[in-house]
Parts: C-alpha cells; structure tokens; sequence
C-alpha cells in the first residue's frame, strides 16, 4: 500500500526556504512538481491556513477566521488554543472525507483523523525539540495500517517567531527538518507521496536597529474616541463594534501601522466575510505587529513575506504527479487535489480546485 505524506512547514517563508541546506527537498522539488507561488490564505494565521488545507475551503465557508475570534452570541472570546478548533471547524475534514485509516500528528486542527497525536503534546517542548520528537512519533506508527499521514513541523514556526526567518537558527531547522523527511523516505523505500507545503509565510520583525513597535490597537482606538473590540492574531486584527462608520474606518486608513483595511464588501472579497471576523478587519505594516510578544518574526498580515509559501508534490514511482500544473495554486487547492489523487469524488463542494488537469 502507498502511503502519503502532508508534511507542513509551520511558518516557512520562501525566502529562507530558497537558501536553506534542504537537499532532499531540493531534489523532491526538481524530480516532482514545485512552486514557490503557492498563495497562503489570509489572514495567515496557523489556524485560519491548516483549515484550509484540510478542508479545501476559505475561512468564510470552514469558520476559522484567525487564531481567535468574538463569539458575539455568547459575548466571549474565544481563543483556539484554550477552545477546541474541532468543535468550532464548520467544513468537513479531509480526515472526515476518507474511510480509511489517516493519522494526524501535531496538526492544529485534527478533526476526524484516526490516529491523533495532539499538538499539545509539543507545545510543552522546548522549540529545539519539538521537530525531533514530532519525527519520532512519525517513525513508531509507520508500521500501521496507514495511507495519509498529515504532520505539522510547528518548530519551524517558533524558530522564525523566536530568532527571526532570516536567522541562522531558522535555516538550521529548515535543514533539520529535510533530514527527517529524507529518513522517512528512507523507512518506506519506494512506495510513498509526498506532498510539502506551509500554512503561511513569515514576516521579519525586530532587528537590532528596528524603530518597529507593538500596538495595543483598542488602546489606541479608544483614545481616538472609538469604542472597539480587537482581538489579533499577531499582525491581523478582528474589529468589533456596535456602530461601525465610515469615520473609523478612515481613521485607521491614516495610521502609519496599518497596511490595510478591509470592510465588508473586501472580506467578501477575499473570502472572510464570516460573522466571526466582525465589522472590520485590518492587517499590519510590514515591521508591526498587534500583540504583547516582542517577536522577531511574525505572520497574520498579507505581504508577500507571508502570503507565498513553497509546495512540493513528489511521487516515488512517477506516476501521480503527471498532469498535474502548479500555476496560480492555492492552499485550499491541497484537499481537492489529494481526493483526485486517491480517485475519490466526494459530494462536498470545495472552493479551491484540484491541480489536476485531467481528472
């Protein structure tokens, strides 16, 4: 039985990627099909792009619309890390649209899945091991009865957070992470798929000579004469008000931390118009970011530092990647293009479209 690989790269930006000692990628990229074009979604947030993978869909359809969101109904935050994203998910699964056996490990949203290894489980770790152990536990369920394995690398994503994407240690771990791909290739020989990708991209932050800042944008709006709920997810923020107006939403045009500014009629636009994502939506400057943590590398936001991520599709025997056109690609493209792969035709209505030109 053929066994496929979804290996995410938590947080890998193309840049780095490019330059990285990943010789093993390099070579899946060359021998398969790659890009270093495929568009993330916005707002790139892990749990807005690992949705989108998994369901084929945008956060205006599957519902997660950042990393956290104002239940308006209940008049609570609700924050991804304390709530479970299984139960808040409103698209089904790839896990749920398969009847065989699949295994999720360390993936933020693992609904469905038949083999759960939780993310928590790593987060307790250290970043320098995170990779290790999440390899590890890969390694012990090769020998089951198995066929899609969809495993998040999330140690890549605090490497860029913690020393920055254009950090030495960041590449590092790029290389770290194509070492333990190359032995799972190893370990399964000849019959495997692989398929690589990012939720989203990475954008540099501080640096030793940075003027770049943190801001508490409720703060700010409310000493502006704005009464506004803002709940970020690094350098996005949701904005939640009883009375939003065109004076608001000129206001935060001016401001020299904001990149962008997307009212109803953008959100539609862009596949965010939810009743999660509240009345405006904003995402940060380059050098800028909506939370507490100093970081010195970030994402949320929609540069092109975040919104492009690489994507390998490799086939060990040759055979599944031909006509197959990695042009104009997208995250939500992943799950259609798997389900062709295994010639299953589900009734569900995906928003992206499977790679695939002939199936």
């Amino acid at each position: 039985m053929k066994k496929i690989f979804l290996f995410i790269l938590d947080g890998c930006a193309v840049a780095p990627f490019k330059t990285a000692n990943t010789p093993f990628m390099k070579r899946l990229a060359v021998e398969g099909k790659s890009t270093l074009e495929c568009e993330a979604i916005f707002p790139t947030a892990t749990f807005s792009g690992h949705s989108s993978i998994l369901t084929g869909t945008y956060p205006d359809r599957h519902g997660m619309v950042g990393n956290q969101f104002y239940d308006r109904k209940m008049k609570l935050v609700k924050n991804f890390d304390d709530y479970n994203p299984n139960d808040h998910i409103q698209a089904l699964t790839i896990f749920e649209l398969l009847l065989f056996p699949t295994c999720a490990i360390c993936e933020p949203v693992p609904k469905g899945a038949s083999t759960i290894i939780k993310k928590q489980i790593f987060d307790s770790l250290p970043i320098d091991q995170q990779n290790q152990h999440i390899f590890k536990e890969l390694e012990k369920l090769l020998t089951l009865n198995i066929k899609l394995y969809v495993v998040n690398f999330q140690g890549v994503d605090g490497f860029g957070e913690t020393k920055g994407p254009s950090s030495p240690e960041y590449s590092a771990c790029l290389g770290e992470v194509d070492g333990f791909i190359e032995a799972i290739a190893k370990q399964v020989q000849s019959e495997f798929v692989m398929l690589i990708t990012a939720d989203h991209g990475m954008s540099q932050l501080y640096t030793e000579s940075s003027i770049e800042a943190n801001i508490d944008l409720e703060m700010e709006l409310k000493k502006a004469g704005f009464e506004v709920k803002c709940l970020a997810s690094h350098r996005m923020s949701h904005l939640y008000t009883e009375s939003p107006t065109k004076d608001l939403e000129s206001f935060l045009k001016t401001r020299p931390y904001i990149d962008k500014v997307f009212n109803q009629k953008e959100l539609e636009r862009i596949h965010l118009k939810h009743e999660r994502s509240g009345d405006l939506v904003v995402s940060a400057r380059k050098g800028f970011e909506f939370g507490e943590k100093r970081l010195k590398g970030s994402h949320g936001g929609a540069t092109k530092d975040e919104m492009l991520v690489p994507f390998i599709i490799y086939d060990s025997e040759h055979e599944s990647t031909k006509g197959i056109a990695l042009s104009k690609m997208n995250l939500v493209d992943i799950c259609p293009t798997l389900l062709d792969l295994l010639n299953i035709k589900p009734k569900v209505k995906f928003q992206g479209k499977s790679l695939y030109k002939s199936k």
